[in-house]
């Protein structure tokens, strides 16, 4: 289990790969530019626990593992391809990205307790490849 209590910036064309079966937890946010990579190993989660990343419009989050928001509020990508689990505190879909664009969650969604999914544009598309669960206070 890895925790990182400072902003973690990862900027450029830079990729953060994460092994199998790892527990890593971003209590502070950060940033996730345009050419960044996370790739999410099996087995692993990695986590937003706090703070505010801000995850450029086509910064990639892949892998067979687990995105858990469970605070702070989160700007998201167009299109993330690991499965998120929203738990607490916000993934944003914020104006700034501007009207009629589209976002894809490649690996499914569930979101849970006091979870959210913010759009902020009412026009903006929503694709989910895979399931979606909406839970109340499970």
């Amino acid at each position: 289990s890895v925790t990182l209590s400072l902003p973690l910036d990862l900027v450029d064309n830079s990729v953060l790969k994460i092994g199998s079966n790892v527990n890593m937890n971003l209590a502070s946010g950060g940033v996730c530019g345009n050419k960044v990579v996370i790739n999410i190993a099996s087995g692993t989660v990695f986590e937003l626990s706090g703070g505010e990343m801000l995850l450029g419009e086509s910064c990639t989050i892949q892998g067979q593992g687990e995105m858990l928001v469970s605070a702070g509020v989160h700007d998201m990508s167009f299109s993330i391809d690991a499965h998120i689990t929203i738990a607490g505190g916000a993934l944003l879909w914020p104006f700034s990205r501007g009207p009629e664009k589209s976002i894809t969650f490649s690996g499914g969604l569930l979101l849970k307790k006091t979870g959210q999914l913010i759009v902020e544009p009412y026009s903006t598309q929503i694709t989910i490849l895979k399931e979606v669960i909406l839970m109340d206070e499970w």
